[in-house]
């Protein structure tokens, strides 16, 4: 355990390392920061099927893929899609419909 003293406050800082960021997955209620894109399993962009890839230019002509993700419901997760300077997040159908479309604010 690491002990300072500031002044007349002691810390034991040993103590409350572990305790920042703690968080426990049993509370029902409790809101997570995964998202969709953050699921899934990761796969190559030159693994997706075609229609992925094709479904994505009709709707975005000329945009670049980022990082792609399989989800257990049998969409893709495609993160850091570039159109110009904008990037977005996608979720996109087996068979290459859009279904959503999010510009990334980062």
């Amino acid at each position: 355990m690491s002990i300072r003293y500031f002044g007349n406050v002691l810390l034991a800082a040993a103590p409350l390392t572990g305790l920042a960021g703690c968080t426990s997955s049993s509370t029902p209620n409790q809101s997570t920061t995964e998202t969709p894109q953050s699921t899934g399993t990761p796969i190559a962009i030159a693994d997706l099927p075609q229609a992925v890839v094709d479904g994505v230019q009709k709707e975005m002509p000329g945009a670049v893929l980022g990082k792609a993700r399989k989800a257990s419901d049998g969409n893709y997760h495609l993160t850091d899609v570039k159109l110009g300077k904008q990037e977005y997040d996608l979720t996109v159908s087996p068979d290459g419909k859009v279904l959503q479309k999010e510009e990334d604010k980062d």
